[in-house]
């Protein structure tokens, strides 16, 4: 689940996400807009929303290879 989705399902602010998270608000919003956090970052984020948004949520899908 992607943090914009976790936070509206959720009714979470983005100011009370980053303060979960021990960041500001400014770096949610990059991560909303694409930005990787960093791996200890993301592991907060894992942490803090119980699994709902993972570390596969900010990497894009890499494609399987047809052979």
């Amino acid at each position: 689940m992607k943090i914009a989705e976790y936070l509206k399902n959720n009714n979470i602010s983005v100011n009370q996400f980053a303060q979960s998270v021990g960041v500001d608000r400014q770096n949610v919003y990059k991560w909303i807009k694409g930005t990787v956090p960093r791996k200890s970052v993301i592991q907060k984020i894992v942490e803090v929303t119980n699994g709902n948004v993972n570390i596969g949520d900010f990497y894009a899908a890499v494609p399987a290879i047809q052979e």
